[in-house]
């Protein structure tokens, strides 16, 4: 370090001995030199090096408290010397030698406009999206132009960091025209230029009264259905013949809807506006719209119904089809009857199954009946096991639990299921569906009281042993009494583990709650295998024998 101005001599004392040492204090300090050059405060020297400005991020800048006045860092986010040209409680950062952003060509003719310009009415959410080419991946420092041509209006870009080849520069547009006309902006970016213009051709409508109080709605709104082909026509009086812009209003109260108008021109004198309602009801009651177009403001509101029922009777809902095991099931409904219903439209329903899991009951949209009616389930999915699945159902107000057997089985006693097997022993094809009459179902052979098959079942129709007949094996014997019994299940019972043959109330229990209905064709023929009974819906008897 060197001096040109005061200097002092400090004498230090150190214990043990005493050295002389002189320290220079300077109004001016160089480093890496002798003579500080006279205009400098602090002149730092020195061949092949410079001086490294601390390096933030935009966001470690903004967090330094308190900046001073003329503090300076680079960005390494916008890669610019950025200096605060404000105060320290509130900073302004100006950017500096940065990094030009260049690019090969700007191409006004192609840019896009989004929104609306009209004279004598400020400009809101208008944007312009100007592509260009050959960006060079470094900043383009933003810019502010004003129209000529018809005045009254900004461009505005904010800075932004181009891409490596194409992209595109946004600019909002804001202000008020002056004029009917077109808005010329002489845009610069990335070293090219080029003019932009937009046309004003419209001026702002405005109208004596807007009308919401002497809406009309077309269409109905049903709480939780989607909006189809609903509108609401509000009358306006005095319109000047301007244009206004497009609206997209939310519903208050009841929520979930949208008005929405299309950009448009009011009548000279009396007219109405139409708005497109759409969304879905939150809720019954009634929606209200907040509308502002011609200078006036007023609310519309639109009721929304709910779809009632009195009751929903799940205890006496029919199943039209069977529920097979392991397998997925398709094609099978469900008609639960309600009544007291108004006429209201009601949304689609899914509904997973509890209990038994696995299934699934689905309601499409649709309109009640004015009074009694019934809603039709579709059934699918493939059951968890055999059982109850209960599908919690809920509409108009009003909630039931329907309860559907899955697999085979029949009611033995008033609210009794009991599960059989869906296949006959011995030779039955485990594969076919148990509720189709058909020679595979068929299965073998047996004597009552004996463990034993008797007789193998079919193999094919009309190809292996005729559904008449002797039957080769059978035993003439007696085979004793008690072979079979009601309190138990004996040795002589050929089920396999977890089944018996039923008793004798279970069957007569059979027969008195469940519905039966044949099945197939019944002929006086031998190997006829088509036949058979259906009890209860969920339990399928095949013919065994002419």
């Amino acid at each position: 370090m060197n001096q040109s101005a005061s200097k002092y001599t400090l004498v230090l004392l150190f214990i043990g001995f005493i050295s002389l040492q002189s320290v220079s204090v300077f109004s001016q300090v160089v480093v890496g030199g002798e003579t500080p050059d006279p205009s400098a405060a602090l002149d730092i020297q020195g061949a092949g090096m410079g001086f490294l400005f601390p390096k933030l991020t935009t966001a470690e800048r903004n967090a330094i408290s308190s900046p001073a006045t003329g503090l300076i860092i680079y960005n390494t986010t916008t890669l610019c010397l950025e200096v605060n040209t404000g105060t320290p409680s509130s900073p302004e950062w100006v950017r500096s030698s940065c990094n030009p952003g260049v690019v090969s060509s700007i191409d006004c003719a192609g840019s896009t406009f989004t929104g609306t310009l009209m004279r004598d009415a400020n400009t809101s959410g208008a944007s312009l999206s100007v592509p260009y080419t050959g960006g060079n991946g470094y900043w383009f420092i933003g810019q502010s132009v004003t129209s000529t041509g018809v005045t009254g209006l900004t461009a505005t870009a904010q800075p932004v960091l181009l891409a490596n080849g194409s992209g595109s520069i946004t600019y909002n547009i804001t202000g008020t025209p002056a004029s009917l006309g077109t808005a010329t902006f002489a845009l610069s970016a990335g070293g090219q230029t080029c003019n932009v213009s937009l046309s004003v051709t419209s001026f702002l409508g405005l109208a004596s009264t807007v009308s919401c109080s002497g809406a009309t709605l077309t269409g109905t709104l049903w709480s939780g259905v989607p909006a189809s082909s609903v509108s609401v026509s509000v009358p306006y009086t005095g319109g000047n013949g301007g244009a206004y812009p497009a609206q997209t209003i939310s519903s208050t109260g009841v929520t979930g809807l949208t008005a929405t108008i299309a950009a448009g021109t009011l009548a000279n004198g009396s007219g109405s506006l139409v708005y497109t309602i759409s969304g879905t009801p939150a809720s019954g009651g009634t929606a209200t719209f907040p509308l502002n177009v011609g200078g006036r403001t007023c609310n519309v509101t639109v009721s929304v119904g709910t779809a009632t029922v009195t009751a929903l009777n799940c205890s006496t809902a029919t199943v039209s089809g069977s529920i097979r095991q392991n397998q997925n099931n398709t094609g099978i409904t469900v008609a639960v009857p309600y009544t007291g219903g108004n006429g209201g439209a009601y949304s689609a329903q899914s509904i997973s199954s509890t209990g038994v899991t696995g299934m699934t009951l689905a309601l499409s949209a649709g309109n009640l009946a004015s009074g009694s009616g019934s809603l039709s389930y579709a059934l699918t999915g493939t059951p968890s096991g055999t059982g109850a699945a209960v599908f919690a159902l809920s509409i108009g107000g009003q909630s039931c639990t329907l309860s559907v057997q899955t697999g085979c089985g029949a009611y033995v006693a008033a609210g009794t299921w009991k599960e059989f097997s869906c296949y006959n022993l011995g030779s039955a094809n485990t594969s076919a569906n148990p509720f189709t009459p058909s020679w595979e179902v068929n299965g073998g052979y047996w004597q009552w009281g004996r463990v034993a098959q008797a007789a193998a079942g079919p193999t094919g129709p009309g190809s292996g042993q005729a559904n008449d007949g002797n039957v080769t094996g059978w035993n003439n014997s007696d085979p004793g009494s008690g072979r079979l019994l009601d309190a138990s299940k004996t040795a002589n019972d050929p089920c396999p583990v977890g089944y018996r043959i039923p008793t004798n109330a279970q069957w007569t229990g059979v027969v008195n709650y469940n519905t039966p209905v044949s099945l197939g064709t019944w002929t006086n023929s031998s190997t006829n295998y088509s036949a058979g009974k259906m009890v209860g819906g969920q339990l399928m008897l095949p013919p065994a024998g002419f």
